[in-house]
């Protein structure tokens, strides 16, 4: 992942759903926790805040127990100012803001500078939400996971656990497997930041938990311009790999060993690259962790 680009593009991001974030105030949807600012006009006594109660309920002086849940603060002033007009007051005139939000939140993890739960404001999508936690890191990859449902599931100890996992892939699959009501969605951050395709930068949900994975990457040894990582994307190829790694130098030769660990064991698979090139169906598919070694020419 190139830092610098990827930073670019999560602060264009950042900065269009900024302009948006008072539009997207006004369709969030209120529950237990939010703080609520209500002001009636001309009713000093009724313009203060209110705390949204567990039953997702708000009360007034006057009125008890209206509910809010679910509301959006221009649905409350109307339910409010319709309240208000039947016994107390005459034309009405109503104002709600959320004051705090507290009700919808969502987690996310991995390698994100600032990981954590955030507060959802609207319409937020896979993209804002890595803006709010401060961009991926260093070494951050292009795999994102989503789990919808995931903090309804695993509250408590669990949410704590995961976190302190770092939302590693291996710490997701182990809690996913125990928690049947979860769904998981896998995505292509490499489509999402570098080729534009927002198809996948779903908007989040509350309850979501976003996981940035750390990059995976092909490792190099003997004759190239580059040995050591490569990052690893989707369906990467041995020559593709080998251009990544700067080329063969001038003594590399066309016999390649990729080494790759299976269940604990060594498998070693023998390519040709002049066979490939002649014949490019034949490309060998890496995987994430395979160590490639380039021989050097006999001559």
């Amino acid at each position: 992942m190139r830092p610098a680009r990827v930073s670019r593009i999560l602060l264009v991001i950042f900065c269009v759903f900024g302009l948006a974030a008072i539009a997207a105030a006004e369709g969030y949807r209120v529950g237990p926790e939010d703080v609520l600012t209500i002001k009636v006009f001309g009713e000093t006594s009724l313009s203060k805040d209110y705390e949204v109660a567990a039953d997702g309920s708000i009360r007034l002086p006057w009125i008890k127990d209206i509910p809010v849940k679910g509301l959006t603060p221009r649905e409350i002033e109307s339910t409010l100012e319709q309240r208000l007009g039947e016994d107390y007051l005459v034309d009405p005139q109503v104002s709600v803001t959320v004051k705090e939000y507290k009700a919808q939140k969502v987690y996310i993890l991995g390698s994100v500078k600032s990981p954590g739960y955030y507060t959802l404001r609207g319409d937020t999508r896979v993209l804002e939400a890595i803006a709010m936690a401060g961009g991926i890191t260093e070494e951050g990859g292009k795999e994102f996971i989503l789990i919808r449902g995931g903090a309804d599931e695993m509250q408590g100890e669990s949410i704590e656990a995961l976190m302190a996992s770092g939302g590693e892939k291996e710490s997701i699959e182990d809690f996913t497997s125990q928690h049947h009501n979860v769904r998981v969605m896998r995505i292509d951050g490499y489509k999402l930041l570098e080729s534009g395709d927002l198809t996948q930068n779903y908007a989040l949900e509350a309850g979501d938990i976003l996981s940035v994975q750390k990059a995976s990457f092909i490792y190099f040894d003997g004759e190239v311009k580059k040995p050591g990582p490569v990052p690893y994307e989707e369906g990467l190829t041995l020559l593709k790999a080998i251009t990544l790694a700067g080329g063969r130098t001038d003594l590399g030769s066309n016999r390649v060993v990729i080494t790759r660990v299976d269940d604990g064991k060594n498998q070693q698979f023998k390519v040709n690259l002049r066979k490939i090139s002649q014949d490019l169906t034949k490309d060998f598919v890496l995987q994430p962790g395979d160590i490639v070694k380039v021989r050097r020419s006999l001559f």
